[in-house]
């Protein structure tokens, strides 16, 4: 039986990390809209300001970051940015599962670490076939960090799909 881990957004950051560091044990690898920020400095103000600020105040909620490291929080949902459906966009924001605050400064550092994280080991997938999907127009995971992402992956087994549209175009 083939063993495949999928993740959505963060999820995906997640998906493709563990991937690596079991790359003998999955038969494939789906990454939808995986936040792949495109360069993360560790020596620069904010990742280091980010980082003690962590040690301090691990669950402080922040604003937006500005700059070439750009985290989004508490966007708006409603229709159009997140689903088409007016179902599925009330049975989001119904669900007691889903956090609705704004983003917390330990997120923030993860989702700057599993970034990290998945560039320094784009060429640590060779053998384990690849899908990434993304909409083109996605304002949360930057669709052209992904591509950037996706062509530098060492592996030929790998393909991805842009959707048009945003989020929207995958979740229906």
């Amino acid at each position: 039986m083939n063993k495949f881990i999928v993740g959505y957004s963060l999820g995906g950051a997640l998906a493709y990390n563990t991937a690596v560091k079991k790359k003998d044990f999955f038969d494939g690898v789906v990454l939808i809209a995986p936040p792949i920020i495109l360069e993360v400095k560790e020596n620069s103000f904010q990742y280091l300001f980010l980082r003690l600020l962590k040690k301090i105040l691990p669950g402080f909620p922040v604003l937006p970051l500005s700059g070439k490291i750009t985290i989004y929080y508490n966007w708006k949902i409603k229709k159009g940015n997140f689903s088409n459906s007016a179902e599925v966009l009330e049975k989001y924001k119904q669900d007691s599962l889903v956090y609705k605050g704004r983003m917390k400064v330990s997120t923030i550092f993860t989702i700057l670490n599993l970034s990290k994280m998945a560039w320094e080991n784009t060429n640590n997938i060779s053998k384990t076939p690849l899908l990434m999907i993304q909409g083109k127009e996605d304002t949360v995971c930057k669709p052209e960090n992904a591509i950037k992402f996706f062509d530098k992956l060492d592996t030929k087994n790998k393909e991805m799909i842009l959707l048009e549209g945003n989020n929207k175009s995958f979740i229906e």
